[in-house]
């Protein structure tokens, strides 16, 4: 069966979630779908309420609590009931029960607004004045020829070991398998997978490299611009979609925490650089934008979710676990630009 595509918005915002036994803790919405959202939850609520959340199983309710301003500027409240779909290390995922339309509206608005510019004016790309300008001056140039460079260098090789590795993987999850049925998803995964080679070793590259050419304009685009209707529209969001949707934002948030100083100390450094604001959603070597330009290259296969299971992990184990090294690299160029 063909994965489908499912609308996905980019999105980080704070939140309450509490579930029966549990009182109401902190957590963040990640990018969500119109099947759900997952809630990252911060290692200290992590830690007091571990044994609680341990015993979290699915079809569990919750209640999601979050604000949001109307188009009069009028904070609204809203209270989102939903049950549990997976619970992970970094926090929950989580499918809606019934939501309020107004409410999915509201999360979409968020995700579409673009955070505030310090700079004034704007290239035909998008990219904005200051950054642009910045990006035109010779010292500009040479820093981001040099972070370039070493995106090149350190991130780009990993595809190639990532698709190497995959094929390995999978060949040994068939021969573990059950039954000749399991054991033929396995197969016909490689066999799909094959086809997304180019895209996978050179088409994702690009991508990543043409967002850090348009630094301060770059920005994870939306999966879908239709404005939310009705509920009815939760149809199109099949289980294996919202699977593949969680799957990508518990990498991005098992990332983001892992390498969190290093990303906070690397956001701010683009931030002066370009003198336009990064963050995690205009970050192009960030872990949700790799992340994301990864499942857009996934659509469409007709890989069977044991199998994707499979390819998610390889791929957080060969590319999204080098994303330090990484990070590293580019705050020593850009501390040394000044």
């Amino acid at each position: 069966m063909e994965r489908r595509a499912y609308p996905r918005y980019p999105l980080q915002l704070d939140a309450l979630f509490s579930v029966i036994g549990i009182a109401p803790q902190p957590c963040s919405i990640r990018d969500f779908c119109l099947g759900g959202v997952f809630l990252a939850v911060p290692p200290e609520t992590r830690q007091a309420v571990s044994d609680e959340l341990g015993q979290l199983e699915r079809e569990t309710p919750l209640i999601i609590e979050f604000s949001a301003s109307n188009e009069q500027g009028e904070l609204q409240r809203f209270r989102v009931p939903a049950k549990v779909a997976r619970a992970t290390g970094t926090g929950v995922g989580v499918s809606f029960m019934n939501p309020d339309p107004a409410a999915l509206t509201a999360l979409r608005q968020l995700a579409m607004r673009r955070p505030a510019e310090t700079s004034v004016g704007a290239e035909a790309d998008g990219t904005p004045g200051a950054a642009a300008a910045m990006l035109r001056t010779g010292k500009g140039r040479e820093v981001l020829e040099s972070c370039t460079k070493l995106v090149s260098d350190k991130l780009v090789p990993t595809f190639k070991s990532f698709f190497q590795h995959m094929g390995a993987r999978l060949v040994t999850a068939a021969g573990e398998s059950e039954s000749n049925v399991e054991q033929g998803h396995f197969f016909d995964a490689i066999t799909e997978l094959n086809s997304r080679k180019k895209p996978i070793e050179q088409d994702l590259p690009a991508t990543i490299l043409d967002g850090l050419k348009h630094l301060g304009g770059f920005r994870i685009r939306e999966k879908q611009e239709k404005p939310v209707q009705d509920t009815s529209e939760l149809s199109l969001v099949d289980k294996e979609a919202f699977e593949d949707f969680l799957a990508i934002a518990e990498m991005v948030s098992r990332a983001e925490e892992r390498w969190k100083s290093q990303l906070t100390e690397l956001e701010n450094r683009l931030s002066n650089f370009v003198k336009t604001r990064i963050d995690a959603s205009s970050n192009p070597i960030g872990p949700a934008a790799v992340c994301h330009a990864f499942g857009d290259v996934m659509e469409g296969l007709a890989v069977e979710p044991t199998a994707m299971r499979v390819v998610y992990r390889c791929f957080d184990d060969e590319v999204v676990e080098t994303f330090g090294e990484l990070y590293q690299g580019l705050n020593a160029i850009l501390d040394e630009a000044g």
